[in-house]
């Protein structure tokens, strides 16, 4: 029997480093602004919540967003609806769960289910960046300024609602 004897050799590859590159510190995001049929929604829909708002005011964008484009309106002034700041989370881990919390000076107004989804695809149907982290996913803007104008609506040419707001975060 003939024996071989098997050598094996060793390598020693160099190093391999990784540097992970520096992020840049977060920019204030730069305010954005829709018009249209989407600022008109997201305006209806915080203006539900907003302690600023009369009962009339309320009831006047609730009716024109909820079809009511011809009037007679309550009122025909421009309404401004604003909010502080919003912050819509949904679980794509635990898909029954939504929430928002609507934030208007000192006071806040949190929402589940139905009506936080509402906000929450409103806010992705403007534009708003999302941002996620371990099985959420966040939409959140502050600065919210919503104006709707009643008369500009009657006209039916696709104005009379407009807002800004800054992307949070």
């Amino acid at each position: 029997m003939i024996r071989t004897r098997r050598t094996f050799r060793t390598t020693c590859c160099a190093p391999i480093v990784v540097v992970a590159s520096a992020v840049a510190p977060l920019v204030n995001a730069a305010p954005m602004t829709v018009d249209g049929q989407a600022a008109l929604a997201l305006g209806a829909l915080v203006a539900e919540y907003s302690p600023s708002l009369s009962s009339l005011e309320k009831h006047t964008i609730h009716r024109i967003f909820n079809g009511d484009q011809t009037g007679p309106f309550p009122t025909t002034q421009p309404m401004t609806v604003r909010a502080d700041s919003i912050l819509c989370r949904v679980s794509n881990v635990q898909i029954a769960i939504r929430s928002c919390v609507l934030t208007f000076g000192n006071r806040s107004h949190s929402l589940t289910g139905r009506g936080a989804h509402e906000i929450y695809a409103t806010l992705v149907e403007i534009g708003n960046p999302s941002s996620g982290a371990a099985g959420s996913v966040y939409e959140s803007l502050t600065q919210l300024t919503c104006t709707i104008h009643p008369q500009a609506l009657q006209q039916s040419g696709g104005g009379g609602a407009s807002c800004t707001f800054t992307p949070a975060p």
